[in-house]
């Protein structure tokens, strides 16, 4: 039953950040696969590790599976998915590979898909940005500078063509 709610949840993030834009919005998108925006919320304190919002564009003909995402600078990561049932939300970890259909995009939100580092790093906390590296099942990576942002910072709402500060629209 959790992997169904999960899939649902997979397929709202999927879907509908594709589906969100104005008519044309990715009609001169890159083919191929972009990282677009990626921001690093530090966690509360030493003990809390830091979550990771990312926004990837598959402008592939083919669907494309996730299967990893880490950092040089925070090592490991696993991928969580908040699930709403029965009045309840819950944090699961996301098994197996995300998968991203063709000519769509996922968006990562904080209620919603995100990246858990697996461990505290209170290194970063002086850094602007971190190097990230998304796996892809075919043997693939594609990489980006992720942006630290302070525990508590709201996370970039991702909206093409409305300026989002991301420095690409």
């Amino acid at each position: 039953m959790h992997r169904t709610l999960i899939l649902g949840l997979l397929s709202v993030f999927i879907l509908g950040g594709a589906a969100r834009g104005q008519p044309g919005d990715h009609d001169a998108r890159p083919e191929g696969i972009v990282i677009e925006h990626a921001e690093i919320v530090l966690g509360a304190n030493e003990s809390h590790p830091p979550r990771a919002f990312v926004s990837i564009w598959n402008g592939t003909s083919s669907s494309i599976d996730i299967v990893s995402i880490a950092s040089n600078s925070l090592g490991r990561a696993s991928l969580r998915a908040t699930v709403h049932a029965d009045g309840v939300s819950r944090i699961r970890t996301v098994t197996g590979a995300m998968v991203i259909p063709p000519h769509s995009e996922l968006v990562m939100k904080p209620d919603g898909v995100h990246v858990l580092f697996n461990q505290p790093t209170p290194s970063v906390s002086d850094l602007a940005s971190v190097d990230i590296l998304v796996d892809l099942a075919d043997g693939t990576s594609v990489g980006a500078k992720a942006k630290v942002l302070p525990d508590g910072s709201p996370v970039t709402d991702h909206h093409h063509g409305e300026g989002d500060g991301s420095g690409s629209d």
